[in-house]
């Protein structure tokens, strides 16, 4: 009896017969989702093809980020519409425990409805309640579920692969920065003076402007340094330094520079 029952059911969920109610190309359609990954992406086009492959009903929501302590305590809806049409105002998050979200109206008269996790591995990043067409098939539903849990995936490997990049070029301008500047001061040092110097030098040059330089010498550094220590030098460094920056403009070039020992 479960072969035959294995075989009619092969036979019934063929190729040929998914096409016929829709859901194989389903999977074609998400697969597409692949071309823009982000969670508005996931939800305009569910909202769009999940009707069309012959399901009245759906929610797709996925966990939102767990707080300090851990747990999945709220869903967000990526997806929302029933039989009248898309729900956009249904946005907001609702706790996990509950199948459907506030406001989310139920169709009149008997409806079958499937819930599946959607997963990659190990990983569970939501649910997805969808009202079941005729002829149902939980073949085909679990098939989009996979699907919608693939692209979930892809997303949020593509959100963590953005935000590492943003860290390094953070990372990245701040040495520069770092590069370019006096550490006692905080003023460009001989490197990134001469860069915003020779900037200002073309900029003159294009726009038929002169421009100046200011030079001066702090006297008798080292009779501070032997008198008061050289935290006190430092100190009247970094005042000193205080007094040009307060002098002159922001967009002008004021740096530090040291003679050769």
């Amino acid at each position: 009896r479960i072969l035959v029952e294995e075989g009619a059911a092969r036979e019934r969920f063929s190729p040929d017969a998914m096409q016929d109610i829709g859901l194989l190309g389903t999977e074609d359609i998400l697969s597409r989702l692949l071309m823009d990954l982000s969670f508005e992406g996931l939800g305009r086009l569910l909202a769009a093809e999940l009707p069309k492959a012959g399901i009245p009903s759906a929610i797709v929501s996925v966990f939102e980020p767990a707080a300090e302590g851990g747990g999945q305590g709220a869903l967000r809806p990526l997806c929302a519409y029933c039989r009248a049409g898309p729900l956009p105002e249904l946005r907001e998050a609702y706790p996990a425990d509950r199948l459907f979200p506030p406001g989310f109206p139920m169709p009149e008269g008997p409806a079958d409805f499937v819930a599946l996790s959607l997963r990659h591995g190990e990983e569970d990043y939501g649910f997805a309640i969808l009202e079941m067409g005729a002829p149902s098939s939980g073949l085909g539903y679990e098939a989009i579920a996979r699907q919608i849990g693939s692209v979930l995936k892809g997303i949020l490997i593509q959100d963590e692969r953005r935000a590492a990049l943003e860290a390094l070029n953070e990372a990245n301008r701040r040495l520069y920065g770092l590069a370019r500047r006096d550490e006692l001061t905080g003023l460009l040092n001989r490197r990134g003076f001469m860069e915003e110097a020779a900037r200002a030098v073309d900029s003159a040059k294009r726009l038929g402007e002169p421009c100046a330089l200011f030079f001066m010498d702090m006297d008798d550094l080292k009779k501070i340094n032997d008198s008061h220590g050289h935290d006190a030098g430092d100190e009247a460094l970094r005042a000193l330094s205080s007094v040009l920056v307060e002098s002159f403009r922001s967009t002008d070039a004021v740096g530090r520079g040291t003679r050769p020992a």
